[in-house]
This record gives C-alpha cells, sequence and structure tokens, in this order.
C-alpha cells in the first residue's frame, strides 16, 4: 500500500485498523538495533470485527527513530496470505507452527 506520511495520516490509518480489528495478539519473536533502527520478527495476529475471521500472519519489521519517536516504519509479509486468512482461509500449517514460538518476554 501507498506510505503514509507524517503524523495525521498515520494517526487515521492506525485508528482505522484498530477500529476493524479485536482479539489481538501481536507478539514479537526477535529484534536487532543498528544505530537508529530496530529489526522485528513478529507475527500479527487479530480477528477482523465485520466478518470475525481470523488473520494470523508473520512479518519483518524496521522502526528508526529520531531521539525517542518512530520517524520511519516499514512491515514485510505475505499480502496473498493476508488476502487469503481475510476472505476466510485457515491458518495454513506451516504458519501456524511459526505463530505457536514464544515471543520476547
Amino acid at each position: 500500500s501507498p506510505p503514509k506520511r507524517g503524523k495525521a495520516e498515520m494517526r487515521a490509518f492506525l485508528e482505522a485498523m484498530a477500529g476493524g480489528i479485536s482479539d489481538i495478539r501481536w507478539r514479537i519473536y526477535n529484534h536487532a538495533v543498528s544505530g537508529d533502527r530496530i529489526f522485528l520478527e513478529g507475527a500479527d495476529d487479530f480477528v477482523t470485527n465485520a466478518d470475525k475471521r481470523r488473520v494470523a500472519i508473520p512479518y519483518m519489521g524496521i522502526m528508526r527513530f529520531r531521539g525517542p519517536l518512530i520517524c520511519e516504519w516499514r512491515d514485510y509479509f505475505d499480502r496473498a496470505l493476508f488476502d487469503r486468512l481475510k476472505a476466510g482461509d485457515p491458518v495454513p500449517p506451516e504458519i501456524a507452527v511459526l505463530l505457536e514460538r514464544p515471543g520476547v518476554p
């Protein structure tokens, strides 16, 4: 999807996303810091409010900081899998195995 630019666009995106999901279980499995960036391996796991479908998908994220504030945020994930899960397909077994790993405390 196109990048969100500035606080207003990001706030609108996050508010719309938060209003459309529930039963949220976001997990981080691994992370690494390099300079002003943090690299995150995790899983987004939630239920859509509109049709009660589970979306559980691994992702890789990168956040860049300017002081204590996030100034850039990128996520990488399998969009085709995301679309299939939103359409009602079950979580594939190979993805379910990845989701069962313990998160970072």
